[in-house]
C-alpha cells in the first residue's frame, strides 16, 4: 500500500492553516462584536449619568426656588386677607371731628392725597362746608383702602400665576382656591347685601382653614427637599 505523506502533510497543513485563519477570523469579528457592545455601554452609561445629573441640577433649582417663593406666597395671602378682613367690623378708625380746617388740610397733605383732591375737600372748607367737606374726605380714604385690598389680593394672585411652575400641585390648587375665596369675600365686602354678611363670614372661616392648610402642606414640602437634598 502507498503512503502518499506529501498529500497527508499538504492537506494536514492546509487544514490547520483554515483552522487558524478561521479562528483568527471568529476571533477579531468577536473581539469587534464585544468592542462595539462596550462602547453602546459606555455611551448608555454617559447619557444616563447626565441624565441624572441634570435632574439631581433641575431639582436642586426647584427646592431652592421654592424655599424662596412658599414664604412670599404666604405671606401676600396673608396681606390680602388681613386687607379685606380690615374693611368690615370693629375698627378704629379717625373721625376728623375734632380736626380745625388746618388739620384737615395738614392731614390730606401728610398722607400724599392727590392735590386735585385735596382742593375740592379745601373748597368745601373754605364754603364754610365742614361736614361735606370731612364725608368727602372719609368716602376718599375708604376707596383707598379697598383699592389697597385690590391690590393685594392682585400680586398674591399674579405671583402664583408667574411661578406656578415651580410649585407642586397641591400648594397651586391650595393658592389658587384661596384666591378665589378671597375674592368671593372682597365682593361680599364691596357690594353688600341683607344678610350677606352671614356668607361673607363663613368665606372668611373657610379661608383660615385653607390657609392653615396650605402652611402645612408647605413646611412639608420645604422640610423633605431640605433633607432630600442634605441627608
Amino acid at each position: 500500500m502507498n503512503i502518499n505523506w506529501v498529500t497527508i502533510l499538504t492537506s494536514t497543513v492546509v487544514s490547520t492553516l483554515i483552522t487558524v485563519i478561521l479562528g483568527g477570523i471568529i476571533k477579531y469579528s468577536s473581539d469587534k462584536r464585544l468592542e462595539t457592545h462596550k462602547q453602546k455601554i459606555n455611551e448608555l452609561n454617559d447619557s444616563l449619568r447626565f441624565n441624572l445629573q441634570r435632574q439631581i441640577h433641575d431639582f436642586n433649582q426647584y427646592s431652592v426656588k421654592r424655599h424662596s417663593l412658599y414664604p412670599e406666597v404666604y405671606k401676600l395671602l396673608l396681606i390680602a386677607h388681613g386687607n379685606i378682613s380690615s374693611l368690615y367690623g370693629l375698627k378704629r378708625s379717625l373721625s376728623f371731628e375734632e380736626f380745625n380746617d388746618q388739620d384737615l388740610v395738614m392731614f390730606m397733605e401728610k398722607e400724599n392725597i392727590p392735590l386735585g383732591k385735596q382742593n375740592s375737600i379745601s373748597s368745601l372748607l373754605s364754603a364754610g362746608n365742614k361736614k361735606d367737606a370731612i364725608d368727602n374726605l372719609r368716602l376718599y380714604l375708604r376707596n383707598l383702602e379697598f383699592q389697597e385690598a385690590r391690590k393685594s389680593l392682585q400680586e398674591a394672585i399674579n405671583l402664583i400665576l408667574f411661578s406656578e411652575l415651580f410649585m407642586s400641585d397641591q400648594v397651586s390648587k391650595g393658592s389658587k382656591k384661596t384666591t378665589n375665596l378671597l375674592n368671593e369675600m372682597l365682593l361680599y365686602v364691596e357690594y353688600p347685601d341683607p344678610g350677606s354678611y352671614r356668607e361673607r363670614d363663613r368665606i372668611n372661616d373657610q379661608v383660615g382653614e385653607e390657609l392653615s392648610e396650605l402652611k402645612k402642606t408647605m413646611k412639608e414640602e420645604l422640610s423633605s427637599s431640605y433633607y432630600d437634598n442634605y441627608k
